[in-house]
């Protein structure tokens, strides 16, 4: 939870109406949805023109229905040409609601005996295939180079990873709102990939934001949140009132001392080239050998990684994008969370929350899970 006082120190970001929650107004305003089987169809796009830079997207979900229409509307809004959803969960009612999507925007996939016996030719099928079953990270990875070898039929320029509660965020100069902040934000993102083509990058991994939720129960974080963590390799830990704000968290009860709750180092958009095909992790993919330095990031933190490519990618200061996190943004979602299924009880370390603080809590909630008892409260989930 964030202060009584709402901050307004360098330790904290703050969506002004007309960046990401603009966009997401109007997304949520769109033709896009169907909402029953009399509606009219979905607007038709035509083919981009010349010179115009493709992208798409590829998430994994679970139990995200609440805001599985801000997601896709936000994306489509923004100017993505294809959103390639993986669900793991067949029972799951996100795959009613993504049905509703014209399939040239939204492909769907849902897991299942089909879906595996695609993965077992994909590049990383001997490293993670025995860990398809049991960790969702493994899957993660799969489902992204199964939708890179889509988004090379398809013709697609760029592929974003990001999950379910992620919006790739790009600052815009000037106050705009509604329609113009829209337009605005979607010739930002053509200028950001051309810019990547110009520098010749093979990819790009992000600063990550992480969502400060203001109030107890938010059904549509995406819709409600507008207060972020500014990443650690932006802050000035000099300037005024930034080490009391980085106290506030870092010496919070079961922190672990880490300012951010979940991850820190970021997500990746890569070119969609036939040089890489295999991913390294969530965060990012691998590139061919003597590459390293194609990688590029705004995340300063990386060099001090142990991860030989972070150390090697090239820092691009000057890019202003961001993926804004809303991780747990309400109770009810962190009870609900499967922290098990995420991996937060695994024994293999490649899977399992490390990070401290909210991991803590989410590991002992999944060890329960495990073990076969309910929840921290009482036994079992909320209604």
């Amino acid at each position: 939870r964030a202060p009584r006082t709402r901050p307004h120190h360098s330790c904290f970001y703050t969506l002004r109406p007309q960046m990401a929650c603009s966009t997401l107004a109007v997304a949520q305003r769109s033709d896009w949805r169907r909402r029953g089987p009399l509606a009219l169809p979905p607007p038709t796009t035509p083919p981009p023109p010349p010179g115009e830079h493709t992208v798409a997207l590829v998430s994994t979900m679970c139990d995200n229905a609440d805001s599985f229409d801000s997601f896709v509307c936000y994306y489509l809004a923004l100017g993505f040409c294809r959103l390639y959803i993986y669900v793991d969960d067949a029972g799951d009612p996100v795959v009613g609601l993504a049905s509703r999507y014209p399939s040239e925007k939204l492909r769907l996939h849902v897991r299942g005996e089909r879906l595996r016996a695609e993965w077992e030719h994909l590049p990383s099928w001997g490293r993670l295939g025995v860990y398809s079953e049991t960790e969702v990270q493994a899957r993660q990875q799969l489902n992204c180079e199964h939708a890179m070898a889509q988004a090379r039929r398809d013709s697609v320029g760029w592929l974003l990873h990001l999950d379910s509660d992620e919006l790739l965020h790009l600052p815009l100069a000037g106050a705009l709102e509604g329609r113009a902040a829209v337009n605005a934000s979607r010739a930002e993102l053509q200028r950001h990939l051309a810019r990547l083509s110009a520098l010749g990058a093979l990819q790009f991994t992000y600063c990550n934001l992480e969502a400060v939720p203001e109030e107890e129960e938010v059904l549509d974080p995406f819709a409600a949140v507008t207060l972020f963590k500014n990443h650690p390799s932006r802050l000035d830990a000099t300037a005024n009132g930034c080490a009391a704000a980085l106290a506030y968290w870092t010496e919070a009860p079961a922190s672990g001392g880490q300012f951010f709750r979940f991850y820190s180092n970021g997500k990746s958009i890569v070119r969609v080239d036939p040089r890489v095909s295999a991913v390294a992790s969530v965060h990012e993919w691998s590139l061919p050998k003597g590459m390293a330095e194609r990688g590029y990031t705004n995340n300063g933190n990386l060099r001090d990684s142990p991860y030989i490519p972070h150390q090697r990618a090239s820092l691009d200061a000057s890019c202003s994008a961001a993926v804004l996190h809303f991780a747990v943004c309400s109770f009810a979602v962190f009870w609900r969370k499967r922290w098990a299924a995420l991996g937060y009880a695994s024994p293999n370390h490649r899977f399992r929350g490390v990070s401290g603080g909210i991991d803590q809590c989410a590991n002992a909630l999944a060890l329960t899970e495990r073990r076969g008892g309910g929840g921290a409260r009482g036994g079992g989930r909320p209604p």
